[in-house]
């Protein structure tokens, strides 16, 4: 007679099976043959025949989505995650590292870093940029990349990408000496002349209030000497 067709997801091992109880669940599905073979849902697998239940993936891997998978080999590691061997479980790339595709884990590139288990890489502290670089220094900061970002000195910016601490400026009122920013000169702040217009920058002068008025007297000159000087200021 003509040959009958095994029911969905069954089929048989060898040629001239005179029987429906030769249909076995295909690979990538399960069930109690030969009536009832379903998929594998996604995240598991079957590779061998006639198998009663599916496979679980190894931990941290998946399929994507798919069913029916029949062999471990369709289970991918999740993002930022490798194995050594194909049974083995996905373990999470080390800090410094990265697996997009779920294949073995890469350094990032120079500039760059990740934390564990991350799929990309993203610029270091004190930089910016596109994942993966290049990366430029951020603002306040200085240096070559590649080798990480420092940050200014205290009280001190620097514009985005600056490679050098001479690129590093004291911010308004503090002064540069010898690479450290202190205040080595009073600068005048929201004071309006009254008499004798502004005073200079200056440190250990007198100082009187007075009513609405501050008079000033004298004071250093930071490391250049003394002044012998005399202002009135409105509040």
């Amino acid at each position: 007679g003509e040959c009958g067709a095994c029911r969905g997801g069954a089929t048989t091992r060898q040629l001239g099976s005179n029987s429906s109880s030769l249909c076995l669940c295909d690979l990538g599905n399960f069930g109690p043959a030969p009536n009832n073979c379903s998929l594998c849902a996604s995240d598991s697998y079957s590779d061998e025949y006639g198998q009663d239940e599916c496979l679980a993936c190894p931990l941290n891997s998946t399929t994507l989505g798919a069913s029916g998978a029949t062999h471990v080999d369709n289970c991918t590691c999740l993002t930022g995650h490798s194995r050594p061997s194909p049974l083995s479980n996905c373990t999470p790339c080390g800090p410094g590292s990265f697996s997009s595709s779920g294949g073995e884990c890469a350094s990032c590139p120079a500039g760059t870093t990740s934390k564990q288990g991350d799929g990309e890489c993203a610029c270091m502290d004190g930089s910016f940029g596109p994942v993966f670089g290049p990366c430029n220094c951020s603002g306040g900061f200085y240096g070559d990349p590649t080798a990480g970002c420092l940050r200014c000195q205290t009280f001190a910016f620097s514009l985005p990408g600056s490679r050098s601490a001479a690129d590093c400026r004291c911010v308004y009122p503090y002064n540069d000496f010898e690479g450290e920013c202190f205040i080595e000169n009073w600068a005048w702040v929201d004071l309006t002349a009254a008499e004798g217009g502004r005073p200079d920058a200056r440190a250990g002068h007198a100082v009187a209030t007075v009513g609405r008025h501050v008079y000033i007297f004298g004071g250093e000159f930071g490391f250049f000497g003394f002044k012998n000087d005399f202002y009135k200021l409105d509040l």
